[in-house]
């Protein structure tokens, strides 16, 4: 029991010290003070967080912008190209006309020949990559529009002629070629031509400088003549030319001299070899 009362006095002394504190103004208003500071505290971080977060999302919101014009974009530029090349390709296919024809004794290219009209031109082509004056010295026209690597020349409002930058081979396969029974060809083989004598159309192609050039013109007084003088020559009657030049009859007996049996026989078997060939040529011209 000795110890009792010292234990008893020690818990009044704490209770009453507490007690005190809760009293104390000076006390309260410290604990009150550390408390807002604490909350004050809390509110600068949950403000700090808060425009962390917004400018995170307007950050993430532009990002997404961008990323979104830039698709719309490149959806745009893919657009634009298929158009041009569904463009290109009607315009090479279905909606074009073949590159060369030959229609009522007329020779058309890309839908267009002699005598056409300027308008109409533009209605099978479309606007021209330039259109100018014509530069040549010699009977010039009015206007030339030049499409790539054609040119047609306008005078009083109609086709007068036109040229096309090609090369052999191609003017060959795709021109010259398909119409044999109109083909014609200068005596040293350096210019070809199409004629179609009811019309009149002349297509000549020639080498000028490096450049080989196909001409679609109507056929003057210097075709007409070169043509009586064989100058220019149809190319089967060169043909024919060049069968009787390459083939000759070689005599079985000559000067009296008769040739032994076996030779006979092989100079025998060679004309009438000749013979067979030329008729069989004739036939087929």
């Amino acid at each position: 029991m000795m110890y009792t009362k010292p234990k008893l006095l020690l818990s009044l002394i704490l209770i009453l010290f507490l007690s005190a504190c809760q009293n104390n103004p000076v006390g309260r208003e410290s604990i009150e003070k550390e408390k807002q500071v604490a909350n004050e505290t809390v509110e600068s971080e949950d403000k700090g967080k808060e425009e962390e977060n917004k400018s995170e999302a307007i950050e993430k919101k532009s990002q997404a912008d961008s990323e979104v014009v830039e698709v719309d974009q490149n959806e745009q530029q893919q657009s634009d190209g298929e158009e041009i090349d569904l463009n290109k390709v009607a315009k090479e296919n279905n909606d074009n006309p073949k590159l060369f024809e030959d229609i009522e004794q007329k020779f058309y290219i890309q839908g267009v020949t002699l005598g056409d009209p300027k308008s109409l031109v533009i209605e099978k082509l479309g606007n021209p990559d330039e259109e100018k004056e014509d530069s040549s010295e010699l009977d010039p026209s009015d206007t030339v529009l030049s499409y790539n690597n054609l040119n047609i020349y306008i005078t009083n409002n109609k086709v007068t002629h036109m040229n096309l930058q090609t090369n052999e081979g191609f003017f060959k396969k795709e021109f010259y070629n398909l119409y044999p029974d109109r083909q014609y060809i200068s005596e040293d083989s350096s210019m070809f031509y199409l004629y179609e004598e009811p019309t009149g159309h002349l297509i000549y192609a020639k080498y000028d400088n490096e450049n080989f050039m196909v001409y679609f013109d109507y056929a003057d007084g210097n075709f007409k003549l070169n043509l009586d003088e064989q100058w220019i020559i149809k190319t089967s009657d060169q043909n024919r030319s060049v069968m009787n030049n390459q083939y000759f009859i070689i005599p079985i007996q000559t000067s009296g001299l008769v040739l032994p049996l076996n030779i006979r026989v092989i100079l025998l078997w060679m004309n009438l070899r000749q013979m067979e060939m030329e008729s069989q040529f004739i036939t087929m011209n």
